[in-house]
């Protein structure tokens, strides 16, 4: 199974990540600012198994862009094109979602309240990037309902 857990910081995306592919056994892989000049590059050539979990994997390639005034890896039709491959490879997408309050925070703790405005702002624009995702399963869970910080 290739599972996608994207989000915005703060959101717990990574402890859930990691913690998801413990329990499947699966490889982790992590995505950053891509940096393979095609999204076939970045987003599929490295899914070598089919039991991944893949964190910040390609729909924040939808938001980062915008937010960061740089040319997208994607326009819509080739971000359908990859999702329709990931689709036949069965991977599935969760959106993790935080209150803002609660990001808010999480950043302060980290020292990055600079951030702040900035990932409210692209928490925005993830939710309208999932309302673009066709053909994977998808769903958004509240990231406080599911436990992903370790006690």
């Amino acid at each position: 199974m290739i599972t996608i857990i994207e989000g915005v910081d703060g959101t717990g995306k990574t402890t859930y990540a990691k913690r998801l592919a413990d329990q499947q056994k699966a490889t982790y892989l992590h995505a950053d600012k891509p940096t393979q000049t095609t999204w076939y590059e970045e987003y599929l050539t490295p899914l070598k198994h089919n039991n991944m979990v893949l964190d910040r994997w390609h729909v924040g390639e939808l938001v980062w862009p915008e937010i960061y005034g740089r040319k997208s890896l994607f326009d819509q039709d080739t971000f359908d094109l990859c999702n329709w491959t990931l689709s036949k490879i069965g991977a599935k997408l969760i959106i993790l979602t935080r209150h803002d309050d609660d990001i808010a925070n999480e950043l302060l703790n980290r020292g990055e309240e600079d951030q702040i405005e900035i990932v409210l702002h692209a928490k925005d624009l993830f939710m309208k990037a999932f309302h673009k995702v066709k053909y994977i399963d998808k769903q958004i869970i509240e990231s406080g309902a599911v436990h992903v910080h370790s006690n």
